[in-house]
């Protein structure tokens, strides 16, 4: 069976690095900012801009029509949700190819509703001032804007999620798997879900 690990994670809760490692550690396929330079690609649209974009709910004001694979035609009333509908048709395709981990992005959802794939869901969460110190470190920002940007990056992450599941992004039912990063720590927490999928049965 195929083995595919959907990471959902609050901003700055070391989700990415975590879900990394683990596809490394595992030797499976590991998708989070691929999907973004395929969607570059196929869309012909700059990637900073999908960049500024990315896990992000629709703005109504913003209208679009982009052309994908020069024949294909997605129309939509938000490149945000043009977007969407390309990372969607990405997930579903390489999740028929190979064992992957996705990072984000309503991965499982999808791949739940399109597929027969058993899929495995995580959500990487940590407390409020573990998650400003981490990005501290690689933001040279003050404490203050590093707050604002924490709280709105969950805001959006959780709206982003919300429109296309009309699912609860904080209610834990709706994950398989829930872990604190910052009681286990990295490290710890890779090795624990590593050897916890090395010996599962997909």
């Amino acid at each position: 069976m195929r083995k595919i690990i959907c990471i959902d994670r609050e901003y700055g809760s070391n989700g990415r690095i975590i879900g990394k490692e683990l596809a490394r550690r595992l030797n499976i396929n590991f998708y989070d900012h691929e999907l973004i330079e395929k969607a570059t690609n196929m869309l012909k649209v700059k990637k900073d801009i999908l960049m500024k974009i990315d896990e992000k709910k629709h703005r109504p004001l913003l209208f679009e029509t982009l052309f994908i694979d020069n024949d294909h035609t997605l129309g939509s009333d938000s490149i945000n949700d043009i977007l969407f509908e390309c990372q969607k048709r990405l997930i579903i395709e390489y999740a028929q190819k190979n064992d992957c981990i996705f990072i984000g992005r309503c991965a499982a959802d999808i791949l739940r509703e399109n597929t027969d794939y058993r899929v495995v869901n995580l959500f990487i969460t940590a407390p409020l001032e573990y998650r400003i110190k981490n990005r501290m470190k690689i933001e040279d920002k003050s404490k203050e804007e590093i707050i604002e940007i924490v709280k709105r990056k969950d805001k959006e992450r959780q709206a982003y999620y919300e429109y296309h599941t009309g699912k609860d992004w904080s209610k834990p039912y709706n994950y398989d798997v829930i872990l604190n990063s910052e009681s286990l720590g990295i490290e710890r927490t890779i090795a624990v879900l590593t050897e916890a999928f090395k010996k599962m049965e997909f």
